[in-house]
């Protein structure tokens, strides 16, 4: 610990090479680059989350559930279940978006600037950062890596918070977001420019493709609900 902090005193880390090989997900199937990553890598990532840990509080938005403490998949579907059947009422729609090629489309040049912008005083922790991420493979964030996941969600807070005041907040009533998949929740033209508006805005501004491809979802009413059951009660 001592030769490790004495490291960051004298502003020189010299990190071991970070290894990158192909793996195919075992649950998309999908051809992924995964890195392995020295041990005083890993260690040296903690302790740069940790030091980032107000600004992650600040900037995270309560929608986004990946990878989050106290939060993930299970609390994120919760959330969209209570928003659906109590937030809000009358006639509800959706689309859900995702992010093309999330990490590896993610610059650790793109981290860092705006890194400089919210904690640009502190330049011993600007310079830890950039030490850190300098070795990773063709500068992007790496899949699997500690800092890379708390990194690509101060990312997304940006794109969140563009989607809902870059369009205005009539345009989305809810959103939920978790890792690079995100849905938007509210009528279904206004979602359409809210996506297209915040589409715009992501490639132009951090270098993020979101999918063309949205997948959009009509919510049926309680009266359309209840029209559907008295129907299948009668043999539908």
């Amino acid at each position: 610990a001592e030769q490790e902090t004495q490291k960051i005193r004298d502003e020189c880390l010299n990190l071991k090479p970070v290894r990158q090989f192909k793996r195919i997900d075992g649950i998309k199937m999908k051809e992924r680059n995964l890195c392995q990553e020295s041990p005083e890598q890993q260690v040296h990532e903690y302790i740069l989350v940790h030091a980032l840990q107000p600004l992650f509080r600040a900037k995270f938005l309560p929608a986004q559930f990946g990878s989050i403490p106290g939060k993930g998949q299970v609390a994120g579907t919760r959330l969209i279940e209570r928003i659906i059947r109590k937030r809000i009422l009358g006639k509800l729609d959706a689309v859900k978006g995702d992010v093309h090629h999330a990490y590896p489309s993610t610059t650790t040049l793109c981290v860092i600037t705006l890194l400089k912008r919210d904690v640009g005083k502190n330049k011993k922790l600007i310079w830890y950062a950039g030490a850190v991420t300098e070795n990773y493979p063709d500068g992007v964030l790496l899949i699997g890596g500690y800092f890379s996941t708390w990194a690509f969600n101060y990312i997304m807070s940006y794109v969140l918070v563009q989607v809902r005041r870059g369009s205005g907040s009539k345009l989305v009533r809810e959103i939920v977001c978790y890792a690079d998949d995100f849905v938007l929740i509210g009528h279904a033209s206004q979602l359409m420019k809210a996506m297209k508006k915040a589409t715009r805005w992501a490639k132009s501004a951090l270098g993020l493709e979101i999918k063309r491809a949205w997948q959009e979802v009509r919510f049926a009413s309680f009266e359309e609900e209840k029209q559907v059951k008295a129907a299948r009660a009668a043999g539908s």
